[in-house]
């Protein structure tokens, strides 16, 4: 008997050879099970009075040069867990980072200057490593590049999360991956697949997660914060970007025109161009990410 069996034995789980078929009513619209080339071993629950479903995904990527690479993690559904929560999503810094990269700098915090030291510490730590965001983004804006806007535009939805007790949940824990979508919950840990001899980690988590979210809902709002959204224009960042080095091209090959009739020294102007026209884009570069 595996593992795996002999967990859900004891516990008076049960495990489901159709993964799809027996997934929860509208779990498969939820962006962390997108893109997935194949779910397996799910099995079905009741953890300290809360209904979950466990499941692995594995995902499948070419290779440059043949052949498959294939990434296992295991994901944990509460189903109808979030009734009354908006619909949000906590992802690991890495993959916030692309995600600004591509448009989408997810909800940014401040906090007055007034405000206590503690919470001024929390919230650096929280922001070191998560990015909140507004509705649906890890599968779609990932693997399409194409983000819901329409769930990433109004901070004021989840505004009553952003409490203490939301912010220390994830500060004693590394890359985890959260998503409320459609009153269910779905946690799992950035390309990781749990032992399933020690299972019961993930789903304390996940139990601890949904109390959390709803005692924020009563707690008094951190003084001093304030929630604002600003993402980072790769468009007109790019335009730039592009006009500068359009201008370059067009200097150093006249330059190179020019050395044919004049000499070579004209081309002692090279490195001037190359370090005025970088320092250009440099500028550029830190502006943008400056004024996210």
């Amino acid at each position: 008997m595996s593992q795996l069996q002999d967990w859900v034995s004891k516990n008076n789980y049960q495990i489901h050879q159709d993964s799809r078929s027996f997934l929860s009513d509208g779990a498969m619209e939820m962006d962390s099970l997108k893109g997935a080339d194949e779910l397996s071993n799910h099995v079905s629950g009741n953890y300290m009075n809360q209904d979950f479903e466990m499941i692995e995904k594995k995902t499948r990527k070419r290779k440059k040069h043949g052949g498959y690479s294939e990434t296992e993690q295991t994901l944990v559904l509460f189903p109808n867990s979030c009734a009354g929560i908006s619909d949000f999503e906590v992802i690991p810094g890495i993959l916030a980072n692309f995600l600004n990269f591509i448009g989408h700098g997810g909800v940014i915090f401040e906090l007055a200057e007034n405000a206590q030291r503690s919470s001024k510490e929390m919230i650096e730590k929280f922001n070191k490593n998560y990015k909140l965001f507004p509705g649906g983004v890890i599968e779609s804006g990932l693997n399409s590049h194409n983000v819901r806007e329409d769930k990433c535009e109004n901070v004021d939805d989840i505004a009553p999360l952003c409490k203490t007790d939301f912010f220390e949940f994830f500060n004693n824990k590394q890359d985890l991956i959260v998503e409320v979508q459609g009153d269910h919950l779905m946690i799992h840990q950035h390309n990781k697949s749990f032992n399933h001899s020690e299972p019961n980690e993930i789903l304390e988590l996940g139990h601890k997660l949904i109390q959390t979210l709803y005692s924020c809902h009563r707690d008094q709002p951190i003084r001093g914060l304030s929630l604002s959204q600003k993402a980072f224009n790769p468009k007109a960042i790019f335009g730039k970007l592009a006009l500068v080095a359009g201008v370059m091209f067009v200097l150093m090959a006249t330059l190179l025109i020019s050395a044919a009739f004049v000499g070579p020294r004209v081309l002692l102007a090279f490195p001037i161009i190359i370090l005025i026209g970088g320092s250009v884009i440099f500028k550029t570069i830190f502006k943008a990410k400056s004024d996210r």
